[in-house]
């Protein structure tokens, strides 16, 4: 954690028109248009909420958020922020697209930002800050600053239970994962699917999520480490065949819904709510009120949450805003930033939206504990003790293709039959082809 650490603060994905009266350029005139692009749904919703709040104590500063569907949203920033578009001040980037931003000067470092506005970042969990500066590693990938987003939305992977089976069966939470295993065969022999995963053949497939889940759990490595000016990949290794063979042999065994193998986000939320299968694990609290909601939810109320189970707590993911490389107003879009995340903020939208706080003070406000109640605690455990998938080499900026191919392999062993082995063998050769064909060193 770098002295910067102790003067940042945690900060919107959004889309956003600013003016203001305290830097150059449009700044100067007191009245800048700033356009911030964010994901469609919960997270432009909330900022655009947030917006109104500030511009009623911002009157000199217009906001404006634009939502862009989810499906095309990383492939259209990308192309815009490499065609050297001025059409947006600031956007929303996930953990796996940062470094490539970093790498090709495509957003501002907000290092001078954070100490003009004497930001206080203390509050942010290590896991979410360590993001937004490339696990303090930076400069290594541009040597213009340490900090170059703020996280905004906070995501950990938790496990996801039905208690009131739990309790029917007579079995316990499961605190392993031979425990969930067990509880898993339990619930089946119930005549209830005992776990729903993730499925689906592609870039966005939540496989690697579920599979790495599971593997850090057992013991697994993160998958590619920085040794050096070189890059070792470890993926073919004991734990990752240990998940992998438990992934496969659930759905081998008749243990997870029908249909799962096209399974994505949402449709892991509907097994559960419709009392279709017994656990899941999912990004939280993005889909809590899927479960808790009872106009939506049959199982509502009798669902359990804990933090993953096994050696390490699981993963995190925080979705970062970032200042664009073109914008002629970054100390008003920074403004707007920095109240969108502070923590009353954080607390207000993991109550309306379920946007997760990305600060240890809004996961400890008792208005959200009385909300969320054991998964308010699930998740600030897993905030703080989970890792990224990639914590070992944060400034590699080809994290996507990487992990496209462990989406890839593992659908084939899990729902096609290539042995376990096999698939890790592929997953590791490919991943080491990828490093190689981008001009990376790898280290066997």
């Amino acid at each position: 954690m770098t002295a910067m650490r102790r003067i940042v603060s945690c900060a919107v994905i959004a889309l956003i028109a600013i003016g203001s009266i305290f830097a150059g350029g449009n700044e100067e005139a007191g009245a800048v248009s700033v356009r911030v692009a964010m994901e469609a749904g919960p997270m432009a919703d909330a900022a655009t909420a947030v917006a109104e709040s500030f511009t009623a104590e911002n009157p000199e500063i217009q906001v404006e958020v634009v939502p862009m569907p989810y499906t095309t949203f990383q492939t259209q920033m990308t192309n815009v922020m490499a065609a050297g578009s001025d059409e947006f001040d600031a956007f929303q980037v996930p953990i796996l697209q940062l470094g490539n931003y970093v790498a090709n000067d495509w957003i501002l470092p907000l290092d001078d930002l954070i100490a003009r506005y004497e930001t206080d970042v203390d509050d942010f969990f290590d896991s979410y800050w360590d993001v937004a500066t490339l696990g303090g590693n930076a400069r290594a990938v541009n040597p213009a600053g340490d900090v170059w987003a703020l996280p905004f939305q906070g995501g950990a992977v938790l496990l996801v239970y039905r208690d009131d089976l739990v309790g029917t069966l007579g079995l316990t939470a499961p605190d392993s994962f031979a425990a969930l295993q067990a509880n898993v065969a339990a619930m089946t022999e119930h005549g209830i699917a005992g776990i729903a995963l993730a499925g689906a053949r592609s870039q966005n497939s939540h496989i690697l999520w579920d599979l790495y889940t599971i593997a850090f759990g057992m013991g697994a490595p993160v998958p590619v480490v920085k040794e050096g000016d070189a890059y070792r990949v470890q993926m073919d290794v004991p734990a990752m065949r240990e998940a992998l063979t438990f992934y496969r042999d659930a759905v081998g065994n008749g243990q997870t819904p029908d249909g799962m193998r096209e399974y994505r986000y949402s449709e892991k939320n509907t097994a559960i709510a419709q009392g279709i299968a017994g656990h899941t694990l999912q990004w939280m609290p993005a889909a809590y009120y899927d479960f808790e909601n009872p106009d939506a939810s049959a199982v509502a109320g009798q669902v359990g949450y804990a933090a993953s189970p096994g050696t390490a707590r699981g993963i995190i993911a925080p979705w970062n805003l970032v200042i664009a490389g073109n914008s002629d107003a970054p100390d008003a879009t920074y403004r707007f930033l920095e109240y969108l995340s502070n923590s009353e903020n954080n607390v207000r939208l993991a109550l309306e939206f379920a946007i997760g706080p990305t600060r240890a003070s809004a996961m400890a406000d008792p208005a959200l504990i009385a909300e969320f109640g054991t998964m308010a605690e699930a998740y600030a455990d897993a905030a703080a003790s989970s890792q990224p998938l990639i914590a070992g080499a944060p400034d590699l900026p080809i994290w996507q293709e990487i992990l496209n191919e462990v989406n890839f392999a593992a659908y084939d062993a899990i729902f096609d039959g290539v042995p376990v082995g096999e698939a890790l063998a592929t997953m590791q050769a490919n991943v080491e082809g990828v490093l190689e064909t981008q001009g990376f060193t790898v280290v066997r």
